[in-house]
């Protein structure tokens, strides 16, 4: 036990003296919160030098989202997690009505590198700014929105994602919501044939 500890504080301190960046988890549980990586390992992403003590390369990035892990997706940034790199465009709908001088789209876009849909807001005509607004993307019983009462969205607002089974029974949908008008746009359910 005595050789562990002198070992672990002799690693710290050649790590410390050779630059490493310790700001990252010395110890990444797996999802499970089991095994996961090397105690000694010092950098998020550089486990291709170390080795697990079970002799395999561990992954340090496994709670990144990635389409090994979808579900880890959920709640991300489409565009910071390269899922928009391939979008494709799934489903629209018009605001049949001027909102505020407004006439408003909602857009459902899906990843199938992520297996991910989220929503955007489109101007089709009008003054930019949907007062009061809430664009919403839903998959099955879960929602994930941008805006709030007493705010303005822009068009280009998009939500964050959430991850959609291919083949499953979930359904996604898109759409525009306001305290005082109710909905103003929806995407009719869509899922993915994939």
């Amino acid at each position: 036990m005595r050789f562990r500890k002198v070992f672990i504080a002799l690693a710290l301190t050649l790590a410390v003296g050779a630059g490493a960046n310790l700001s990252a988890p010395a110890y990444a549980a797996s999802a499970s919160g089991i095994g996961g990586s090397h105690p000694l390992q010092a950098q998020a992403g550089s486990s291709s030098s170390h080795a697990s003590r079970h002799g395999h390369t561990p992954n340090d990035n496994w709670w990144l989202c990635s389409s090994a892990n979808p579900t880890s997706c959920d709640n991300t940034d489409p565009h910071l997690t390269n899922c928009d790199v391939n979008k494709q465009f799934v489903a629209s709908a018009d605001d049949p009505d001027s909102y505020y001088g407004a006439y408003w789209q909602t857009q459902l876009y899906y990843s199938p590198t992520c297996h991910t849909v989220w929503s955007r807001l489109f101007l089709r005509t009008g003054p930019d700014g949907c007062v009061n607004c809430q664009l919403i993307v839903k998959v099955g019983p879960n929602s994930l929105q941008v805006g709030a009462q007493g705010q303005s969205i822009d068009s280009g607002a998009y939500t964050n994602q959430w991850y959609i089974p291919c083949g499953g029974s979930s359904t996604a949908s898109s759409s525009i919501w306001t305290q005082y008008y109710g909905t103003l746009t929806y995407t009719f359910d869509w899922y993915p044939g994939c």
